[in-house]
């Protein structure tokens, strides 16, 4: 059981990634002065940003096996939705 809360908590990670910027895209759009073109580039550049780390995650996972891989990778991608919080306000 524990592991699979591990993979789910790793599972809703990335579906958070992968959706965030539609949840914050009219602050986002205020605050930087975006135009709808421009939020639309900034979505399309993050989506290939995650498109192409498939190749080195691939590459990891063949050659360094799942278990490290993702743990490793779980490890450094888990913290970064929290960092906000020591945002300081404008």
């Amino acid at each position: 059981m524990r592991i699979f809360v591990i993979f789910l908590f790793g599972y809703i990670l990335s579906q958070f990634f992968r959706s965030f910027l539609a949840v914050i895209a009219p602050e986002l759009a205020r605050e930087l002065s975006l135009d709808p073109q421009a939020l639309g580039n900034l979505q399309a550049f993050w989506i290939a940003g995650f498109s192409l780390m498939q190749i080195p995650v691939g590459l990891a996972l063949d050659s360094a096996g799942p278990r490290r891989s993702v743990s490793l990778l779980m490890l450094a991608a888990s913290p970064a939705p929290f960092c906000s919080r020591w945002r300081k306000a404008p």
